[in-house]
């Protein structure tokens, strides 16, 4: 989305932070401002609860790590490295353990992706 006037666009959405916080203390639900972060490749400044939201360079969603300069570099050296882990400690078994026991491991390893 192309934002023609990014300080209309905070306002906006600082709106609707507010509008979130009129709704979560009408239903007795609770945020943390201090826990939340926002990701803008442009400035504005975002609040909650009158209080800043945090900017960002990147964040991690749903086992994605998104970053802020819209590349996927960070995502990548991520699952680079928690494949190598797993790596090393099959590479260590390889002898102990038979390829099929290794592949189970493998595959069965549930933060992998």
């Amino acid at each position: 989305m192309v934002v023609e006037n990014p300080i209309i666009t905070a306002d906006i959405l600082n709106d609707d932070l507010q509008k979130i916080n009129y709704w979560a203390n009408k239903w007795l639900v609770t945020f943390n401002p201090a826990k939340t972060e926002s990701m803008l490749i442009s400035h504005p400044t975002l609040f909650m609860q009158n209080q800043q939201i945090t900017e960002a360079p990147e964040h991690k969603l749903l086992g994605m790590i998104l970053s802020s300069d819209c590349s996927w570099s960070a995502h990548i050296k991520y699952v680079t490295e928690k494949a190598w882990k797993r790596i090393n400690v099959m590479r260590s078994l390889k002898f102990t353990l038979g390829r099929r026991s290794l592949e189970t491991i493998y595959l069965s390893s549930p933060d992998l992706y």
